[in-house]
């Protein structure tokens, strides 16, 4: 069994695929430098879906800023300024904000109040999210729509994947994504070991709303979404405090465990990504490159962890008893 890691990109248009997934390997590559560990092979695949949203691909050629296909945020090398003390009294504002929305338009059965407000809302500041859940046909020709097309690439790059170990990294709106297909497709999701989401919007109850419309009924349980029951290993959910995407950076009061003890594990971190003197707290490559999450990566490639861990306690175990039966003798 292989280990592989497969990324799924958020929100708003995108560099063309090959690009993209260079640059988020590269930032993967860049966080484990940072943590002494530059040697290791990355097995990486980028599940890309912008351009069922998009006609055409951000274009690396073009320097006019004023340009609709200009990319104003690329990958460039870090400042490596993790901070470690990032709790803030805006973080608890937003704490406090986000369970009264929870009371405002989340029913106990998880449906919408004022559907059509929140509608507006997604269509005013969510425009690829407002499209995904979206009913009408995008495709002229198979009659689907764009929340099938997405879900139909995240399921065939799993199906490729279907011998090896997984840990699936969802940015964004890709954590809508990934919870969606984790959720309606279990059986096609079972080798996806950890799931780990980066400046999620998963915690807004007008996701929740969405994303609980049509789930499966084991799915949900006590007016609350549950953690993906295909999920065995962990979920662990980065943020930033100052990512406003990740309005609500806390998904452990929002996702219930499931039937194997799974939930959401919070975890703060500094979004390190500066473009032109501007931070964006929000930015893939900064958490890609996160001391954090390159520690999580280091354990999951090192061949003593995980599925190989057992087989090393076990060599290890023989190449060292002879030594220690001898220092008992000597010690006597």
């Amino acid at each position: 069994m292989s280990r592989y890691i497969i990324g799924i990109h958020g929100l708003l248009n995108k560099p063309p695929y090959t690009l993209l997934e260079k640059w988020w390997e590269l930032a993967l590559r860049e966080g484990l430098e940072r943590i002494g560990q530059p040697k290791h092979k990355i097995p990486f695949d980028l599940i890309y879906w912008a351009d069922e949203m998009y006609p055409k691909p951000l274009d690396p050629g073009i320097t006019d800023p004023e340009h609709e296909e200009y990319i104003s945020e690329r990958y460039h090398w870090g400042v490596s300024a993790d901070i470690e003390d990032i709790s803030s009294n805006l973080n608890k504002l937003r704490r406090y904000l986000e369970k009264q929305l929870h009371q405002i338009l989340l029913n106990p059965d998880l449906s919408l109040n004022y559907e059509k407000i929140t509608d507006k809302f997604l269509q005013h500041f969510f425009k690829d999210l407002n499209k995904y859940f979206s009913t009408v046909e995008t495709d002229n020709v198979t009659g689907e729509t764009a929340r099938v097309k997405i879900q139909k690439r995240v399921l065939e790059m799993l199906d490729q994947h279907s011998g090896d170990s997984i840990i699936l990294i969802a940015h964004s709106m890709g954590s809508i994504i990934a919870y969606d297909v984790m959720t309606r497709f279990p059986e096609r999701c079972s080798h996806i070991d950890m799931l780990i989401t980066i400046g999620s919007p998963l915690g807004l109850p007008v996701i929740q709303g969405k994303l609980a419309s049509g789930i499966p009924a084991e799915e949900r349980s006590g007016g609350q979404l549950k953690t993906p029951s295909s999920l065995k290993g962990r979920w662990l959910n980065f943020s930033d405090p100052e990512d406003t995407v990740a309005f609500d950076q806390l998904l452990s009061d929002d996702y219930g465990p499931n039937n194997s003890s799974v939930h959401p594990e919070d975890i703060l971190i500094f979004n390190d990504y500066v473009n032109e003197g501007d931070r964006n707290p929000h930015k893939s490559y900064g958490y890609l490159r996160s001391r954090a999450i390159a520690e999580v990566i280091d354990e999951f490639l090192r061949p003593q962890s995980g599925y190989f861990k057992p087989l090393f306690d076990k060599a290890w175990f023989w190449l060292t008893a002879p030594l220690k039966r001898l220092r008992k003798r000597w010690n006597k």
